[in-house]
């Protein structure tokens, strides 16, 4: 009779290694890896954002420089002479002139009878020429007696005058008469 063998035993053929399991420690390190880097993120988008206010303030530091000595260039290219300069300044002297203080006191001397239409002045001889209208040449005088009067004018003449009929201003039909006048008026230089 045949003996009865038992059976080899079987072959181990898988040759694929089992892994172990990742420890608590393993998954720990993990965390603190992912919070590690997050932070490396943040802080690297904060590094980012100060970095481009940064640029900007450069950017608009360098268009001032680049204006100031654009200006600086073109100041050092081409002086202005001196006789350029002193001519200036005398215009600049001129127009400013004493109309602050002159003004007032044309306005002041005005009245109900007396309607301004324009003022043309000559800061080289110091006179100021008004043209205007009036209700009757007493008018006229009159405000040139009270133009006189004023602390800032020496001498006001009255150089022309004319007598014209206009349509009423308050709108009742009809002719009004009225003077057109002009009147000159010296200004002291220390008005």
């Amino acid at each position: 009779m045949r003996l009865l063998r038992s059976a080899p035993p079987a072959l181990a053929l898988d040759f694929i290694p089992q892994r172990n399991r990742p420890s608590l420690i393993g998954w720990l390190i993990l965390a603190a890896a992912l919070l590690v880097a997050s932070a490396v993120v943040l802080e690297y988008l904060d590094v980012q954002e100060h970095l481009d206010e940064a640029q900007q303030q450069l950017a608009r530091a360098e268009r001032v420089q680049q204006r100031a000595s654009g200006l600086q260039q073109v100041r050092k290219a081409s002086p202005v002479p001196e006789v350029e300069l002193r001519r200036a300044a005398r215009l600049a002297a001129g127009l400013q002139g004493p109309w602050l203080q002159l003004m007032p006191q044309l306005e002041a001397a005005s009245n109900a009878d007396i309607a301004l239409l324009s003022l043309d002045a000559d800061t080289t001889k110091a006179q100021i020429n008004v043209a205007g209208e009036a209700r009757s040449l007493e008018a006229v005088f009159a405000y040139a007696q009270r133009i006189g009067a004023q602390p800032g004018f020496t001498s006001v003449q009255v150089q022309n005058y004319e007598f014209r009929s206009a349509s009423s201003r308050n709108g009742t039909p009809g002719a009004q008469d009225v003077v057109q006048f002009k009147l000159s008026a010296r200004w002291r230089s220390e008005a």
